[in-house]
């Protein structure tokens, strides 16, 4: 290998390094819809969801777009009362322990794991900074 050829490998190889972490958290924060309405709902949410936000939360579980992360949010959420279900825990563990769910996913499941009447302001601020950089 010519010193030519070993430059411009050394070079395309630090531009990856370089651009993946910006690539990777540019598409990990929320710019999907469902994600989004989630964040803000729970933000808001103060001991069970209403039924406009079930209304929502079932058109999530209805689309066939919704990934099955979604859906379980989704699932989780309609099930809070006042904190959420001891069911969904397993499911949600699996969502935070991930390596392929988005940092946006995992916050939402962080979130509904963590509920107690309503959203702690340390989860209220995950919650608003997807929507923010969404």
């Amino acid at each position: 290998m010519n010193r030519k050829t070993l430059t411009k490998s050394l070079i395309l190889g630090l531009l990856i390094i370089i651009m993946s972490p910006l690539a990777i958290s540019h598409s990990n924060h929320g710019s999907d819809a469902n994600v989004r309405d989630m964040a803000s709902m729970l933000a808001n949410m103060q001991h069970f969801p209403s039924e406009a936000d079930k209304s929502k939360l079932q058109a999530i579980l209805d689309q066939e777009s919704s990934t099955d992360n979604e859906k379980t949010l989704a699932f989780a959420i309609m099930r809070i009362e006042h904190q959420s279900n001891p069911e969904d825990a397993l499911l949600l563990e699996s969502i935070i322990e991930s390596e392929t769910a988005s940092g946006s996913v995992i916050n939402i499941a962080i979130v509904i794991k963590n509920f107690s009447h309503g959203v702690s302001e340390a989860d209220k601020r995950k919650l608003q900074l997807i929507n923010f950089k969404g």
